[in-house]
């Protein structure tokens, strides 16, 4: 246990230093005009420090646990990608005459991302929360996804064209004879579609441990799940946005979505550590309700300004006092429909707290008949405990002036 800590510690400060070496080099070099590349320049970076940070703590207290092994991985590839990237832009465009090894360390570029990738979308569902895989039936499904990381890795490393981690820069090594086109139907398609299956395996194992699992295991699979729903959310508006709109805005969405995805080492860790397991239904009921409740007050501020448009447009003569009732229409309607759908998804996903509810609304109707101190005590005691579910529970009542 002593030696796995100690290797826990070591492994997390050689990701912080490289960290902190790539985010010095970042520093330096600011002035420099680099091509955009997708997220924002320290992302690699940012995933390093936390799921570093995240899988040492795991390790540490949890070192049987191989989650907290897999974030420690996961975190070191992230920093030895982000330190090469920026020894490669220093050497391109600071540099006179460039750096040694430029150019292999560029073409690591091209599959050091598909590791770190692989292993958060195949092995943390297959282990997670405890580390080991759901029955020995499942060891097809983690050699398949070595299979699956170590092809999708070849096949991404001999691509022809730029560099996907330095657009400015082509791949030294690409298969000659196809273009990119060709080389994605033909080399990326069937690697493709085994990493697919794999991830769609390992998702599948999560779905029947959470059904077999005790109620501390799923609530810690559900604060996996939550985060992983964020983050999933958020890439599928960032999906929409880019083809549809095709603006400045999705930059900002990649930006939002880099940070939901370092919200999944969080949850995994709190999860692990059982910190805060059971607010976990809490957080899933009010996560759930604002959104539906900013999906139902959009979808009524599109309708209604689409159908006064139709109405005061002719008159006014333009469609301003159109956005502006209908804006002050859907204000109105905020706290009604907040209260009723939270009421609905609190009777669905954090039923703890719709029957304490209704435990509560049932003591206080029967609070204004009831006169005997007795049956009013008893009654009191009884629902708090079903309501609170207390260890222990007394009350106490002050003598009266007689």
């Amino acid at each position: 246990m002593n030696r796995r800590r100690m290797i826990a510690l070591v492994v997390w400060a050689l990701t912080m230093a490289a960290a902190a070496i790539a985010v010095a080099l970042i520093i330096a070099t600011r002035d420099t005009p680099v091509p955009s590349s997708w997220g924002f320049r320290g992302a690699s970076e940012a995933f390093a420090i936390t799921c570093g940070t995240i899988g040492a703590i795991v390790a540490l207290r949890r070192p049987e646990n191989r989650i907290g092994w897999l974030f420690c991985a996961i975190a070191a590839f992230f920093a030895a990608e982000a330190l090469i990237d920026e020894y490669v832009i220093a050497s391109t465009f600071v540099v006179a005459g460039g750096l040694p090894a430029t150019t292999f360390l560029a073409w690591t570029l091209e599959w050091l991302w598909v590791p770190p990738l692989g292993i958060a979308l195949i092995f943390l569902p297959l282990l997670f929360p405890d580390g080991h895989l759901l029955s020995p039936r499942w060891r097809f499904v983690a050699a398949l996804g070595i299979v699956a990381i170590v092809g999708f890795g070849m096949a991404a490393a001999f691509i022809p064209g730029p560099i996907q981690q330095a657009t400015f820069l082509d791949n030294p090594y690409p298969i000659t004879g196809l273009d990119v086109a060709a080389y994605g139907t033909v080399v990326f398609g069937p690697v493709s579609l085994v990493l697919t299956t794999t991830i769609a395996l390992s998702v599948g194992s999560l779905v029947v441990r959470f059904r077999r699992a005790s109620t501390e295991a799923r609530q810690q699979i559900k604060w996996f799940a939550l985060a992983a729903l964020v983050a999933g959310a958020v890439f599928a508006l960032y999906i929409t946005v880019s083809a549809v709109f095709l603006t400045s805005a999705t930059k900002v969405l990649e930006i939002v979505v880099v940070v939901s995805l370092m919200g999944l080492p969080a949850a995994a860790g709190m999860a692990i550590l059982r910190y805060r397991l059971y607010d976990i239904d809490r957080i899933i009921s009010r996560t759930l309700g604002y959104i539906l409740l900013t999906a139902i007050l959009f979808a009524t501020f599109a309708v209604a300004t689409v159908a006064l448009e139709g109405v005061i447009s002719p008159i006014t003569g333009g469609d301003s006092l159109a956005v502006a009732a209908s804006t002050l229409f859907v204000a109105a309607l905020v706290a009604p429909i907040r209260s009723r759908v939270q009421h609905a998804v609190d009777r669905r996903f954090n039923r703890a707290r719709y029957d304490a509810e209704r435990t509560a609304v049932a003591f206080g109707k029967r609070l204004r008949e009831q006169v005997d101190m007795t049956s009013l005590a008893d009654d009191l005691t009884s629902t708090v405990r079903v309501a609170m579910s207390p260890a222990s529970l007394a009350l106490w009542l002050r003598a009266g002036e007689r």
